[in-house]
């Protein structure tokens, strides 16, 4: 970690420092649940492109992963505004319904997107179908996310999903499919798919001793959607001692659910919201100082632009 934050910090003293330093240290941030320092860079990141407004989005994920949910849902606006196509307007403001557990939002999301697509929503593949299939599946729609997931993927071509600013989200999605059987009784298909997401993640975590946040998440979510609590646990608390600091995604995530009532995890979550909103305060404090969303409103307006 310290030497990938040291590499991607050279870069930006650079004369014209390549997006790569930007969004490099968005991403080591968010990854290490350092989402004060995430929004930072991810400010600075919009600076140094502000020919690309679309990038605010990666800007208002940030705010999402800390609940400041009015500035996120402010640089998701500005974002969206520059994204042409139904499919990623969905998938984006998806997650950030989903992470803040707003049902009735991506409900909404939902029929906007079937209404501009009309028939050929039928058509969607890669991770909007899974975004789409997924969604489905959180909101009780079952039957629906899992025909698109077994329409659209097999395992292999599902499980290596993957999108910038994400660590292994097809493995992700393939928690929601396996958390999807388990919801209308096809108990021995989720325990089969588990069983293959787990000796992926096991290949990581302990063959490979990838000591990283957000596959441990992965592996905590595996056991526990499998009954196995104390595991569970034992990953969960890895994840923290890594820096994983999504707290907001797994109160409002249902695969979660049942995780999160065991008393040692939720002693743990505990302490991690307690960081949460130390992070949030420093940017609600940074925020107060300083006018960003004046500055960038400037530099939008300057000749030129």
């Amino acid at each position: 970690r310290e030497r990938a934050e040291q590499i991607l910090m050279r870069l930006t003293y650079l004369p014209a420092p390549p997006g790569v330093a930007y969004f490099g240290l968005v991403g080591l941030y968010d990854a290490t649940g350092e989402f004060d320092k995430s929004v930072h860079w991810g400010k600075e990141a919009l600076l140094a492109h502000h020919e690309y407004p679309g990038y605010a989005i990666m800007l208002a994920w940030r705010y999402v992963n800390l609940g400041l949910t009015e500035d996120a849902d402010y640089w998701a606006a500005i974002g969206l505004a520059h994204t042409p196509q139904p499919e990623q307007k969905f998938y984006y403001k998806a997650w950030q319904f989903q992470i803040r557990g707003d049902l009735a939002g991506l409900r909404t999301e939902i029929d906007k997107l079937r209404i501009a697509l009309g028939p050929d929503i039928d058509a969607l593949h890669g991770i909007y179908a899974a975004k789409y299939a997924s969604v489905n599946i959180l909101v009780g729609n079952f039957d629906v996310g899992i025909d698109v997931f077994e329409k659209t993927f097999d395992f292999e071509s599902l499980s290596t999903l993957q999108h910038p600013g994400t660590y292994q989200l097809g493995l992700a999605f393939s928690h929601v499919l396996a958390y999807a059987y388990q919801q209308v009784g096809r108990d021995d298909e989720a325990h089969v798919l588990l069983t293959r997401v787990h000796e992926q993640l096991n290949v990581l975590v302990v063959e490979q001793n990838m000591d990283f946040g957000p596959l441990h998440h992965l592996f905590a979510q595996n056991f526990g959607l499998r009954g196995d609590f104390d595991a569970a646990a034992d990953a969960l608390e890895a994840a923290i001692k890594a820096g994983w600091s999504r707290h907001i995604w797994v109160m409002n995530d249902p695969t979660w659910a049942e995780m999160i009532t065991r008393p040692r995890i939720a002693r743990m979550l505990d302490d991690v919201k307690v960081e949460l909103e130390r992070q949030r305060a420093l940017v609600k404090q940074a925020d107060a100082e300083h006018d960003f969303r004046a500055e960038y409103a400037a530099m939008q307006s300057a000749p030129g632009n």
